[in-house]
């Protein structure tokens, strides 16, 4: 299969990608490396340094390379660069997801898979970190 993985050279979309490589998966990589580091991505995965923000050329990828499924791991997890610069913080961690998103719905994708760090939870001592799952009730979806 084909894959696209965001954020591919930090340290868990690396691993990712080792394992779908190793399972003869066919993977692109997709890093602005503001974080990752290109020294982390198998040498056997084609990487492309680009932004999640940018949706046409991510979408490109999708239909250049028939991905057939994504790993979206990309984000800015800087409390400090979230202080210093919160447009791009928005741009790229909230307006980035819906970006994968519409890539992979434009281009035929089936399957995202989104995770996150545990940054994601803030500075909440309490362990272990439970996420909140909301239901919306059957009648919002008519």
């Amino acid at each position: 299969m084909n894959y696209l993985v965001t954020g591919g050279a930090g340290f868990i979309g690396s691993h990712i990608t080792d394992a779908l490589i190793k399972n003869d998966n066919q993977v692109i990589v997709v890093d602005d490396l503001s974080y990752g580091k290109r020294d982390n991505v198998n040498t056997n995965a084609e990487f492309h340094q680009l932004s999640i923000s940018n949706r046409q050329e991510i979408e490109k990828l999708c239909n250049e390379y028939s991905i057939e499924g994504i790993f979206h791991l990309g984000a800015i997890a800087s409390v400090q660069k979230s202080v210093e610069n919160p447009e791009l913080i928005h741009q790229v961690n909230l307006s980035g997801t819906p970006n994968i998103l519409l890539a992979a719905k434009n281009s035929g994708v089936n399957k995202v898979v989104f995770s996150a760090s545990a940054a994601a939870y803030g500075n909440n001592p309490s362990f272990p970190k439970k996420n909140q799952c909301y239901q919306i009730p059957s009648h919002h979806m008519q």
